[in-house]
C-alpha cells in the first residue's frame, strides 16, 4: 500500500510511505520496539536499538501496518 498522506510525508521525510497491511496476530518482533502517538488515530513503532521506522498502529488495534525499508 501507498500512503502520501502529511502525515505518512513527515513521518518518512519523503513523498509518500509504502508498507505492507498484516494482522497483528502475524507480526513478531526480535527485539524491542518504542511506540509514539503520531496523530489522535495512530501510534508509530520503531526499533529502540537504532531508531530504524518499523511500523505504524491504528489505535483500533486491529491493524498492524509494517513499513518496507528502502535498501
Amino acid at each position: 500500500m501507498i500512503c502520501y498522506c502529511e502525515c505518512c510525508q513527515r513521518a518518512t521525510s519523503a513523498p509518500f510511505a509504502a508498507f505492507i497491511v498484516c494482522v497483528s496476530d502475524q507480526v513478531k518482533w526480535e527485539g524491542p520496539l518504542t511506540h509514539f502517538e503520531s496523530s489522535l488515530s495512530t501510534q508509530r513503532g520503531f526499533c529502540s536499538a537504532c531508531g530504524a521506522r518499523m511500523c505504524f498502529v491504528p489505535k483500533n488495534g486491529r491493524m498492524k501496518s509494517t513499513f518496507l525499508q528502502p535498501l
